[in-house]
């Protein structure tokens, strides 16, 4: 399970990022 947690948590924070970076520009 934690292979999918933070597999999860990582593809959350790149859509995050995307988002704040898209809002930024």
């Amino acid at each position: 399970h934690d292979k999918a947690i933070r597999t999860l948590l990582l593809t959350l924070d790149l859509m995050v990022t995307g988002c704040v970076s898209g809002l930024a520009h």
